[in-house]
């Protein structure tokens, strides 16, 4: 017991030092002759040979486990540091992961935000060369217009100065083209398109009477 309690608790040199101290100590003072190491006949030396191989057995058994147990205990060792630190690798992967999920978020905010802005921009522009071009366009249709007014306002002033002007006052007014065309476009606010002929008609009847009434005064003046 002494053995197998130093083998398995002590060590190898312990155990070797325990096992040859018991053989010394019983054959010092447990087997005849007493108080002598001296080995009496084969069947004593078989008995030791036997003790010592057991023993030697017990110690390298006991060796066995206590280096599998050490072995066992640094694997574990081991094995605990590699799972701290897979742990701590999984905690700064996550961190990394929702760092880069907050990144990609207020990147996506902002490219959002960036898109809203250039649509808004683009309604705008668009909105403004829309306008733009309606104001072409008016101030075309209005030069048009002019033009086209002003060609008519020629056109009826040559007309009806060839045509009022023998039958209506004859020889005796000259009408002057800048009045024609002042009588045509007053003509044509009071009266709309018959005052292309009523204002000049009315302003060469007018000036007719004039005329008449000087021509009246001329012959008979007054004493």
């Amino acid at each position: 017991p002494a053995v197998v309690l130093s083998a398995w608790y002590c060590g190898l040199g312990p155990s070797v030092l325990t096992t040859v101290l018991c053989f010394l100590g019983e054959q010092y003072w447990f087997i005849p002759p007493y108080r002598s190491l001296a080995i009496a006949g084969g069947a004593e030396l078989a008995g030791t040979l036997v003790y010592f191989l057991v023993s030697a057995l017990v110690v390298a058994l006991a060796e066995l486990n206590r280096r599998a147990t050490a072995t066992l205990a640094v694997s574990k060792q081991n094995l605990e540091q590699a799972s701290e630190a897979l742990r701590k690798s999984h905690e700064e992967l996550e961190w990394r992961v929702r760092e880069r999920t907050r990144e990609l978020q207020e990147k996506n905010t902002e490219l959002v935000n960036q898109t809203e802005t250039v649509r808004d921009l683009s309604g705008r522009l668009l909105q403004m060369q829309d306008e733009e071009r309606r104001r072409i366009a008016r101030a075309l249709h209005d030069s048009l217009g002019q033009l086209n007014l002003l060609g008519w306002g020629a056109a009826v002033i040559g007309q009806i100065d060839s045509l009022v002007r023998p039958y209506v006052i004859s020889e005796r007014a000259k009408l002057h083209t800048l009045l024609v065309f002042f009588a045509l476009l007053g003509g044509v606010k009071a009266f709309g398109v018959m005052g292309l002929f009523i204002g000049p008609v009315v302003l060469s009847v007018t000036l007719v009477v004039l005329e008449m009434l000087r021509e009246a005064n001329l012959d008979h003046p007054t004493a």
